[in-house]
């Protein structure tokens, strides 16, 4: 279990319709958890008008949570910076990104990817206006390094809170000449890397079947040296994608840098990234 889990659900706003939609996932996040919510706006220079944009905020969440708890703050600063401080005191964060055609605020992509690489524990970055659970499922990726074992941990979590199964997926390559084709290079076949992928995927997966026996399972092997395109593929049908920080040593190669950006400015559905001191 995280060992955030008696702080609150932290939410950015600034007022674009992409932060109303946090504010709903976040809710809803705080509600399965029993947690508080606390709505954040960050103020520039500009002053302290701001105060009326997150009442309209509590105001929105209420009437559909009447028994959640609502605080609101108005903190003067850099909007990335000091969500990425205020992270540090949430059991998740979340922030979302304007829409196509919308005014960019705040909140807008460079401020969420900021937070989604720096912030702490879980950061949960909503694109577009499907946030609110469906009971489809929860895609984790998997690269098989022990730096991964927060991001399926969340993934379970999840899971389980909304009752949905889990798609645990590994995007495995296989290293060879261009000019080969599919033709495994000397010293390996296509059938053991395949096999070496399973077992990594089975590895990663098996303390958190026996922590939550009740969290329906699919492991997902996919050969491809794409794997952004095959996870981002993946956010079609998923509610939430979760993916691992890539600190101090996690989510490495296949699961690198590359993958979250185009996780969290291109995916269909909310996208996790979830630093390695949110689970232990």
């Amino acid at each position: 279990m995280s060992s955030y889990e008696q702080r609150p659900v932290l939410v950015g706003v600034d007022g674009s319709r992409g932060a109303l939609h946090a504010v709903g996932l976040a809710a809803a996040e705080a509600a399965l958890r029993r947690l508080p919510l606390r709505i954040m706006h960050v103020a520039g220079a500009g002053g302290w008008s701001e105060w009326a944009l997150v009442a309209d905020a509590r105001a929105r969440v209420l009437p559909r949570y009447p028994g959640l708890a609502v605080d609101v703050q108005v903190v003067r600063g850099t909007p990335g910076t000091v969500l990425v401080e205020a992270s540090a005191h949430a059991a998740l964060t979340v922030v979302g990104i304007r829409g196509v055609g919308e005014h960019a605020g705040p909140l807008a992509g460079s401020v969420s990817s900021q937070v989604a690489c720096r912030g702490h524990g879980p950061i949960v970055v909503v694109r577009g206006d499907r946030y609110e659970p469906t009971a489809r499922c929860v895609v984790v990726g998997v690269d098989g390094s022990a730096g991964c074992d927060p991001a399926v941990g969340f993934a379970f979590e999840e899971a389980a809170l909304r009752r949905v199964p889990v798609h645990a997926t590994l995007v495995w390559g296989h290293p060879r000449p261009a000019d080969l084709g599919t033709v495994a290079p000397p010293g390996g076949s296509l059938a053991d890397a395949e096999r070496d992928a399973a077992t990594k995927l089975e590895e990663a997966l098996a303390g958190w079947r026996h922590k939550c026996p009740d969290v329906p399972v699919k492991p997902v092997l996919v050969h491809s040296r794409h794997p952004d395109r095959k996870l981002l593929a993946a956010t079609t049908d998923a509610d939430l994608i979760v993916v691992g920080s890539g600190r101090h040593g996690g989510m490495r190669g296949l699961l690198g840098g590359s993958v979250r950006y185009t996780l969290v400015h291109h995916a269909q559905c909310p996208v996790a990234v979830v630093h390695n001191e949110a689970f232990h």
